[in-house]
């Protein structure tokens, strides 16, 4: 008597039909938790037919685990002293089966499975039948019977290939899910409902393909496949079923295997480039559970926080994002909510923190608007005399403190090319100290150091920017450093007053800016970088921060944007593209840098000479006149500088003015500046003669004395209240000076007659 009659028994013995005892194997299994499968009634129900039938597939699920077997009986009611004897059946049942197959092949299901059939078993031999692993079962139809190789045969004699034949593809199909219902992998161009044990292959008459493409060294080397990736989240959540998209699958197993794995990956899904309606009515074709992106679940927040935002939401790049942060620190700005790529921004929007909480893809910005560069820089010059000028006079080192580590370096020279073009900053007036003498003291306590030139630019004007202003000096060493600027239109600016000049470096003259007004095709555009025309909206922070963002910096030439900003205030802007700087050179003689060497030591010397007993009076504005002998005084201011600069050597300067002509351009395209030098001195009159002469002496117009802690301004008076202006004068300079008078009259009444 066989297991199955034995079995069949005692379901008779027990008054229940198959089904019921199917029911309640089942719920015993799940109640005792007697392994981590679970099956659906129908499947138990198939099982326990096929093995009261003594079929092999019922057979192998209940026997193969021994647990599964012995529940039945339980089930069943099977006095315990009969349990062995059932085993035994079993056991022997198994055997006569044979081993089950580790690989069921599926050649029933493509399209050429008969007209290429010894193409198809030459694949198959080619990639496993040869290798194994075995035991394998080979399902084929009646007309491939004919097509099966010869080689095939010592396999199958061996029992490590074995073949079933069936009459139509659809009972192939049905005959391997039975036959690897619990174990075996199942090499088929359809759809095994476990993907792990799902070899996809595609066989278009020529070539076998499979998926994973490594499966069979997978396979022979773990024992098993990858399993789909575990799903955190589910798409469901946010398409419902109801609104998947029912389109089509890919037509081959291999690329739905692929389209499977990639549904269940985020990052794979991403990639896909398919909406999650789309992907979500794939999944439901494929019959597995597919995952949304991050991206997806924050859209659909986002979607949902949209209805409590106070403002609306916009997508942006990260780029935006960082030009209105930009803009809040210069700024006060409106709220802003920005979207950039899956996090949202919320710049200043009232309750951030409640809208942020619990939502860990929004980002809060609260910012208040930093004092603007222009306002920075006002705001550090706004006590600087004309010596703290003349130390930074073009706010280069103001600007390197304010800005060390460049993070505004373009804003600030922005702000400062539309002050210096526009001669906005003016120097301040300021009270000198009164405890002066020892300050001079400290200054003169050692010898003289080389002189420097305080160069001061006379006579006629130029075109600058497009304004009307005097020429200005600069070094051959400044223009070279500013031909590595990116900018030269914030680069190419003049000094505040007058600029110190050392012997070693090369004086040059700047004589013109020009505005080029029109385009190459005469219309006129927007420069691609804005700047004021007057000194009072050089000053105003609000209309600098509307041209300083309207500007683009990168435009080396005009713009093809037209800005708000040039439409409404052109009339307020240089009108147009500010053109390479011009200039010449301006040859300084070495008779210059004598006289001002002597010239300065003859003041130091009667300056130390004046201190040893002082004759001063203080003047109105706190100056200080110091006698320095005969009618001879000096007028001195001295200052602490608006900022402490670091131990550095006492520097002298002596005024030296020119008197700008004309730039001359050469043959060989060199240029020098025309002009005229006046010296480092000039007459400080004691008294006039009558006729209209003047006597006195020649001393330095100006020095300029800039220590570590203090600055002074000495300038030089003279007054015939302190000699006798008569007796002064030699016998000769007035005969002479008479001489000359007689000489003019006779030439006037020559040219009458």
């Amino acid at each position: 008597m066989t297991l199955g009659v034995k079995l069949n028994t005692y379901i008779e013995q027990l008054g229940e039909k198959q089904a019921a005892v199917a029911m309640a194997w089942l719920e015993l299994w799940k109640q005792r938790a007697s392994g981590n499968k679970s099956w659906s009634p129908s499947t138990i129900s198939s099982q326990l037919n096929r093995l009261v039938k003594d079929q092999e597939q019922g057979l192998r699920f209940f026997f193969q685990d021994r647990t599964r077997g012995a529940l039945l009986f339980e089930v069943l009611r099977v006095p315990e002293a009969e349990l062995p004897a059932l085993f035994d059946l079993a056991e022997q049942a198994l055997k006569s089966e044979g081993a089950p197959a580790r690989i069921i092949i599926d050649a029933t299901g493509w399209r050429w499975s008969v007209e290429k059939a010894d193409v198809l078993f030459a694949e198959l031999k080619r990639l496993l039948i040869m290798e194994g692993p075995y035991p394998i079962t080979l399902l084929i139809l009646e007309d491939q019977y004919d097509k099966l190789p010869r080689s095939f045969d010592p396999l199958m004699n061996k029992e490590k290939l074995r073949y079933q034949e069936v009459k139509t593809p659809e009972q192939g199909w049905e005959r391997a899910q039975e036959l690897a219902e619990e174990q075996g992998l199942v090499l088929s161009a359809r759809q095994f409902p476990e993907f792990e044990r799902w070899l996809a292959a595609d066989f278009d008459g020529r070539t076998l393909l499979i998926e994973p493409t490594n499966g069979l060294e997978l396979f022979r080397t773990q024992g098993r496949l990858p399993s789909l990736e575990p799903v955190t989240h589910d798409l469901a959540e946010l398409v419902p079923k109801q609104y998947a998209y029912r389109s089509s699958l890919p037509e081959f197993s291999c690329e739905q295997h692929r389209l499977m794995r990639a549904l269940r990956s985020e990052e794979d899904s991403a990639g896909l480039k398919l909406n999650a309606s789309i992907r979500q009515g794939m999944a439901l074709a494929l019959g597995i559970t597919a995952t949304s992106t991050s991206r997806e679940r924050t859209e659909a927040q986002i979607g949902a926080l949209t209805r409590e935002l106070p403002v609306e939401l916009t997508q942006g790049s990260a780029t935006d994002l960082q030009n209105r942060l930009e803009q809040a620190r210069r700024r006060r700005t409106g709220p802003l909510a920005l979207w950039v790529d899956d996090t949202v921004h919320l710049l200043n929007v009232p309750e951030a923190a409640r809208l942020a909480a619990n939502r860990p893809f929004i980002r809060t910005h609260d910012i208040q608007p930093d004092p603007t560069p222009l306002s920075r820089l006002l705001e550090a010059v706004a006590e600087w005399s004309e010596f703290d000028f003349l130390s930074d006079p073009f706010l280069e080192h103001l600007i390197a403190r304010l800005d060390p580590e460049e993070k505004q370096r373009t804003a600030f020279l922005h702000a400062r090319a539309g002050l210096l073009l526009t001669q906005a900053l003016r120097p301040k007036a300021r009270t000198p100290v009164t405890d002066w003498k020892p300050v001079l003291e400290e200054l003169l306590a050692n010898d003289p150091p080389a002189a420097l030139l305080r160069v001061h630019l006379r006579g006629k004007q130029i075109d600058y920017a497009g304004q009307k202003r005097l020429p200005f000096p600069i070094t051959q060493a400044r223009v070279k450093q500013l031909e590595k600027a990116s900018n030269p239109q914030l680069q190419q600016v003049p000094p505040v007053g007058d600029l110190l000049l050392s012997r070693q470096e090369e004086l040059l003259v700047v004589t013109e800016k020009d505005v080029q007004r029109e385009d190459w095709d005469y219309a006129q555009k927007a420069p691609g970088i804005l700047l004021p025309n007057a000194p009072e909206t050089a000053r105003d922070s609000e209309f600098w921060l509307d041209v300083y963002e309207a500007c683009d910096f990168t435009a080396e030439a005009w713009s093809r944007k037209r800005p708000d900003i040039w439409q409404k205030k052109t009339s307020l802007l240089i009108p147009g593209y500010l053109k390479h700087w011009k200039m010449g050179r301006f040859d300084i003689s070495p008779e210059v840098w004598e006289e001002a060497d002597r010239e300065l030591a003859m003041v130091w010397l009667a300056l130390r000479m004046a201190l040893l007993n002082p004759q001063t009076i203080r003047l109105p504005d706190g100056a200080v006149l110091l006698r320095l002998g005969g009618p001879f005084f000096a007028e001195i201011r001295i200052n602490p500088p608006a900022h402490r600069t670091d131990p550095a050597p006492i520097q002298a300067s002596l005024q030296l003015d020119i008197d700008f002509e004309d730039l001359r351009i050469y043959a060989d395209y060199t240029t020098k500046v025309l002009g005229q030098v006046s010296g480092v001195s000039d007459l400080i009159t004691t008294h006039t003669v009558k006729g209209g002469y003047d006597f006195g002496a020649r001393l330095p117009k100006r020095i300029h004395l800039l220590g570590e802690r203090y600055c002074a301004d000495i300038r030089f008076r003279g007054s015939a209240l302190f000699s006798e202006a008569s007796q002064a004068l030699p016998s000769a300079a007035i005969a002479r000076i008479e001489d000359e008078k007689q000489k003019a009259a006779a030439a006037q009444n020559d040219d009458d007659d």
